[in-house]
């Protein structure tokens, strides 16, 4: 039996992109907080995480995601100048950096991958909410100051994500940390 593939479904950055969230990494470090820190080139906008899947129901789902990608309009998303946390900045779990989309293709994108995958793994009842991972808290210390810089870091107006395609990852964990590999990718419409 072949082993199950870790997939995910997401939207690629610029570089220019990458190096803006890993400088608000470098100036998030200074708190010293107990986080860990995604790597900038394996950074992501994820749309769907899939999950343990086996090789065999690979190819059904590029189908699916191709289905959903035609649906969809070419579109960009505007990296926000704020960063925030999940679930809140009392309690960080998670520090990220939102993205806004105000025609809501995003939205309808992820929705029809989402519908378009239900096959295998149940549709997300939270509502979607477009961010990218900086760093994941794993423990309380120096949480509080961590907080604060979250607070004050400013990102460069104007950065924008082209969503054109959307690719389903292979991740294989690793004690250096994850490797991510396209396996499919989807273009989606242009007008």
């Amino acid at each position: 039996m072949a082993k199950e593939l870790r997939l995910f479904i997401a939207v690629e950055l610029p570089e220019q992109v990458r190096q803006e969230l890993s400088q608000a990494q470098q100036a998030l470090k200074a708190a010293d907080a107990d986080v860990s820190w995604p790597r900038p080139e394996r950074m992501h906008l994820t749309l769907k995480f899939i999950g343990k899947t086996p090789p065999e129901h690979v190819e059904q789902l590029a189908e699916n995601i191709e289905c959903a990608a035609a649906d969809c309009l070419a579109h960009q998303a505007l990296l926000a100048t704020q960063l925030g946390a999940f679930p809140n900045l009392r309690r960080i779990r998670v520090v990220w950096a939102a993205l806004d989309e105000p025609t809501g293709e995003l939205q309808v994108l992820q929705k029809r991958i989402d519908a378009n995958t239900s096959w295998w793994v149940p549709p997300e009842t939270r509502p979607y909410v477009p961010h990218l991972t900086l760093g994941r808290v794993k423990s309380g210390r120096n949480v509080p100051h961590l907080a604060q810089l979250i607070e004050e870091s400013r990102l460069t107006p104007g950065l924008t994500v082209p969503v054109r395609e959307v690719v389903l990852f292979q991740s294989e964990l690793s004690p250096r940390g994850p490797t991510h590999t396209a396996l499919h990718r989807a273009r989606l419409s242009v007008l």
